[in-house]
């Protein structure tokens, strides 16, 4: 039963009560009518009080149920831009390729990865402010449970893309690409998993009626 429905039913049991206590003597004394009057005006002023509370109670309920809603599909939005991150590292391992195959990078190419840089700092930005809106919203079991933390993917944008590059120049310099390769398909499966384990839970949390 809902804290609402609780609050009313108890008025209406007081109500109940008092009428059972308190009319029975007005009714048998005409010169108690003024009494019974009183009496009348106190219980329906408690029948007052716990419609009202039942509606405030209502009223909040919904208004946070709104909110928290609003909130997780403004998230939502943010986090379907988290795909740049694997787009980005992709773009690295395209320039590592080739310098793997003893060619040189196109300018071209650089440029491409510093833009994809850019535009995911933009990403990470707007994510973070989206995240800060919504964890408020959440419960504590699910923001502990939630894989898509902010910091989560800022760090692994520090990590990876080193990783990557370190493990490509020792493969041009021990001409074994065994460890380079590890690392970028372990690193494009770990993005594409936080990705969608992210969205997935999202997802989730907008179905819940709450």
């Amino acid at each position: 039963m809902k804290r609402s429905d609780v609050l009313a039913f108890t008025a209406i049991v007081l109500g109940a009560f008092a009428a059972g206590v308190v009319w029975a003597p007005a009714f048998s004394d005409v010169s108690k009518i003024k009494d019974f009057l009183e009496v009348t005006s106190y219980i329906a002023t408690i029948l007052a009080c716990g419609v009202a509370a039942s509606a405030l109670s209502s009223w909040k309920h919904q208004f946070r149920f709104t909110e928290r809603f609003s909130r997780l599909s403004a998230l939502k939005d943010a986090a379907t831009d988290l795909h740049l991150y694997r787009g980005y590292l992709l773009a690295i391992r395209k320039a590592c390729d080739i310098l793997l195959r003893g060619e040189p990078v196109d300018l071209s190419i650089a440029e491409d990865i510093e833009q994809r840089r850019l535009k995911l700092l933009d990403t990470f930005a707007a994510y973070r402010k989206a995240w800060t809106s919504a964890v408020a919203f959440l419960t504590a079991a699910e923001e502990a449970d939630f894989p898509g933390l902010p910091d989560t993917f800022i760090n692994l944008y520090i990590q990876r893309p080193d990783q990557i590059y370190s493990a490509a120049s020792g493969g041009v310099n021990s001409g074994c690409q065994n460890e380079y390769l590890e690392v970028v398909s372990a690193s494009n499966s770990e993005a594409k998993d936080l990705y969608t384990r992210t969205v997935s839970t999202l997802d989730a949390l907008l179905s819940e009626k709450v």
